[in-house]
């Protein structure tokens, strides 16, 4: 049997309260730049677009660009290389030296539709890729215009 939605809604506020105390908590120590691990960074990070400037993507990625440098102490930068539904700029880092210093922020239509929508989409999202995290989501809507006679799905 399915719980209230008024339970429902106040577990995932006290969640929600629980992460925001956690973050108010460590917030002073995320202020200081990370000391390097190994020697990394040393060097300026890229965090490679795969679609042009202007789009979602590429705010995401400006904002962990700023926010890296931050807590790095290293610049991180945005490289936006769009084309091809996001192939060309997944396929730049897929054939990057493998150390660390060019990232991919990507999405699910690169990952898992581009192999198969493309004949040869120049990189492998199983061999050649390993998830970090997530970094944002991105809910989507069906959505029809107000005149037309569907009111619900």
């Amino acid at each position: 049997m399915s719980r209230p939605m008024s339970s429902r809604l106040s577990q995932y506020l006290v969640a929600a309260l629980a992460v925001t105390t956690a973050v108010a908590t460590n917030l002073a120590a995320a202020q200081q730049p990370l000391a390097p691990v190994n020697g990394f960074p040393t060097q300026p990070l890229r965090i490679v677009s795969p679609f042009p400037a202007g789009g979602g993507n590429d705010a995401v990625s400006r904002v962990v660009a700023t926010r890296l440098s931050q807590v790095l102490g290293q610049s991180a930068v945005t490289d936006n290389r769009g084309g091809a539904g996001g192939n060309i700029g997944t396929r730049y880092v897929a054939e990057a030296k493998a150390d660390g210093y060019t990232v991919l922020t990507s999405q699910v239509s690169i990952m898992a539709v581009n192999p198969t929508l493309y004949r040869s989409p120049g990189f492998d999202p199983i061999k050649q890729f390993i998830p970090v995290t997530q970094i944002n989501a991105a809910p989507l809507a069906i959505v029809v215009s107000a005149n037309a006679p569907w009111k619900t799905f």
